[in-house]
């Protein structure tokens, strides 16, 4: 970043998000990202290549005739290529998304959740409800339909939440619509009652890294804003409360639906590979990316393939009948864009999608798939940083604990060596008849074997001084002994508690559990073992609000609240397997869940399971009242608790077997520690689990 980026980052207030440092500096990031980007799309269009179309310049007179040359991603050959994951959300996308929520018109607004980089409204129709995701996250913005976003994240504080908490619950919303063509911003309209005029708006800018969300009046006047863009970060666009909200400028090329014949098309495609340079040949994908506006990468291979035509070919490679194809395509698409049916399919192995049919695996529902295809790899990225993150502070935490352990025993915390010390002064005491003044050594019998030992002497003392400085010290190595024992012991007690946290940490897997994760970062951070986020206190107060939010929730629907969970286990986010005789087996994914499995679940004549002397996690299988575990069911479980364990990649595990009622948690114990007073120890073979039969990790 140059100097003058640096400096506003430094200077710059956020209205919106109070006195919040690193939002300040994000947003003004996100604006000076906005600004450069600008610069470089005008360079662009400088040295753009200029061509003249007979009919399309007379169809298009306001239309600009420069075509940036902007670099677009490599094709690679060779059939369908597969995407960079995920894939962009385009304009097509966007269009198809649009006319999939119009079967959510009119939907009354029940509640709006912030997030991190997102918000999440709560719609409720005649007939369903659904939660309604507006991601404006720099790599995976999108629109779709999900469940509901968890509770409790320190961004359902922000001054932005609440605005459109304040202004949207209990609004109706009444149109849904993309207010310009071929750019991806969505504008949702909400009024009091279907039919009365709007009383407010919410404009998506769906545009990668420069995405935003923005709450306006009926006069398209910005009340609040996800992100704002002052004067000094951009003179072309500015995004400020108070102030007009404008479209973002326009995207470089031509309208998709100018060229009104086959010649007119081609021509403008050739034109501009003709234009680029001999040693790096544009195939008719980039070209087409380059020369019209809303057409993304994805879009030029979905519209090849659909024409059977390579998405690497060369314009001048190709013949009349494969240019007729294509743009038979391109009619069937520009018509799809115009009718708003879509024929959404997707490929599980390249992880792409197509809104084509391009694709072997048909979508049945666009929203609800959209959701899930952009919000897995977000949650994947966050949980990948933030395990990453835990992962060294545990490991420099069992580093430290070993230098500890290592330095107390140096100390004598553990050993006998007073006994030898007492016992060489016992031995000159028995010899000191024999002992000249001023000897530096005496050979005396050991009284346990029977030979001839030489104890050194200090010649300066007498055999009785010497032997009373030796009794002093063996005093002294006593007195260690009892007091480094207890340090010696809690610290070899937490040590088996990090490697226990280690092993639950490696094993923990999937951007789905990224709550269990964070779990853990709150266990780490009320151990002292790292420092709590910036945000922390505003977690913790959005989380005692979601808390109360769901018992409320509860107690209206009559189910209660509290609790020890249901005989499967509650929601929690447990690992859960059935029996063979179909009792449910349960998992803990890491300290506290182990604690609550072991101390709060777990009833008398249940069966509790954890791998013998090595970490792992504790298994609980739920046997009802009046029933006991087969032999089959005790051999699924201790290969689950085996496969759950730091011993995984050997062939056989004891495992420790435990009823319940003879399970107890030490006074000070770390979570998920428990003493087991009564055991039993079957074998497991974590190769033979049901987990390593499905290919889990997690």
């Amino acid at each position: 970043m140059n100097c003058a980026g640096r400096l506003f980052l430094r200077r710059l207030p956020h209205p919106l998000l109070g006195p919040r440092l690193s939002a300040c500096r994000t947003d003004c990031l996100w604006a000076w990202q906005h600004q450069q980007q600008h610069l470089q799309r005008q360079r662009l269009q400088q040295r753009s290549v200029q061509y003249t179309c007979g009919a399309l310049a007379a169809q298009q007179a306001s239309a600009s005739p420069a075509l940036p040359p902007a670099a677009s991603p490599t094709v690679t050959s060779g059939g369908p290529a597969p995407p960079l994951a995920p894939v962009s959300f385009d304009y097509t996308t966007l269009v198809a998304a649009t006319a999939e929520l119009q079967a959510w018109v009119p939907a009354k607004v029940e509640a709006v959740v912030q997030q991190e980089a997102g918000t999440a409204l709560r719609l409720r129709t005649v007939a369903d409800s659904g939660w309604l995701h507006l991601c404006y996250h720099s790599r995976y913005a999108h629109v779709g339909i999900g469940t509901a976003p968890p509770r409790g994240a320190a961004a359902e504080l922000f001054t932005f939440g609440a605005q459109l908490q304040a202004a949207l619950r209990g609004l109706v919303l009444t149109a849904v619509l993309v207010p310009t063509p071929f750019e991806r911003v969505l504008k949702l309209v909400f009024a009091p009652r279907p039919g009365d005029p709007p009383t407010c708006q919410v404009v998506f800018e769906c545009m990668n890294r420069y995405s935003n969300l923005l709450l306006l009046d009926p006069n398209d006047t910005v009340l609040a804003a996800a992100h704002q863009v002052g004067q000094r970060m951009s003179s072309v666009r500015h995004v400020q409360v108070g102030g007009r909200w404008e479209l973002p400028p326009p995207a470089g090329g031509v309208d998709p639906g100018s060229c009104s014949s086959l010649e007119q098309w081609r021509e403008v495609l050739c034109r501009l590979a003709e234009a680029a340079p001999p040693e790096r040949p544009a195939t008719i994908a980039q070209v087409a990316v380059r020369g019209f506006r809303g057409v993304s990468p994805q879009l030029a291979r979905d519209l090849a393939l659909a024409a059977g035509v390579g998405h690497d070919s060369r314009p001048a490679d190709l013949d009349s009948m494969q240019w007729q194809r294509l743009y038979a395509a391109w009619q069937s698409w520009l018509d799809r864009l115009a009718s708003g049916r879509f024929a959404a399919s997707s490929c599980p192995q390249t992880g792409g999608f197509s809104l084509l049919g391009t694709q072997p695996q048909q979508v049945p529902c666009l929203l609800p798939f959209l959701h899930q295809y952009y919000s897995a790899p977000q949650e994947g990225e966050a949980f990948g940083g933030l395990k990453q993150q835990l992962c060294r502070v545990v490991a420099a935490a069992i580093t430290r604990l070993h230098k500890k352990v290592a330095a107390l025993q140096q100390q004598g915390g553990e050993g006998d060596r007073h006994l030898g010390t007492q016992r060489q002064a016992d031995m000159i005491m028995g010899n000191v008849y024999r002992i000249s003044p001023g000897a530096a050594w005496v050979e005396v019998e050991d009284w346990d074997s029977g030979e001839l030992v030489r104890l050194p002497l200090d010649p300066r003392k007498t055999a009785v001084e010497a032997a009373e400085a030796l009794y002093k010290q063996a005093r002294k190595q006593r007195r260690a002994v009892l007091q480094v024992a207890p340090l010696l012991a809690a610290a070899r007690q937490e040590l088996a508690y990090l490697a226990e946290v280690e092993v639950m940490l490696q094993q923990l897997e999937g951007g789905a559990h990224l709550a269990a994760l964070q779990e853990v970062q709150a266990e780490l951070v009320a151990g002292r073992y790292m420092k709590a986020p910036p945000d922390a206190a505003l977690a913790g107060k959005a989380a005692a609000k979601a808390r109360k939010t769901s018992q409320r929730a509860q107690k209206r629907s009559g189910g209660g609240g509290g609790g020890n969970g249901s005989a499967s286990g509650g929601s929690r986010d447990f690992r859960r397997y059935e029996s063979p005789s179909g009792f449910a087996v349960l998992v803990g994914r890491n300290s506290r869940q182990n604690d609550e499995l072991s101390n709060r679940m777990a009833q008398p004549g249940e069966v509790w399971m954890h791998a013998r002397g090595v970490p792992g996690a504790h298994l609980l299988m739920r046997v009802p009242a009046g029933r006991s575990a087969s032999e089959a069911d005790m051999r699924f479980a201790a290969d689950l608790a085996a496969w759950f364990s730091k011993a995984r990649s050997e062939g056989k595990v004891d495992v420790t077997v435990c009823d319940p009622k003879h399970l107890s948690k030490p006074t000070g114990a770390k979570p998920g520690q428990v003493l087991v007073k009564k055991e039993s120890v079957v074998v497991g073979r974590p190769d033979q689990s049901a987990a390593a039969q499905q290919g889990e990790l997690d």
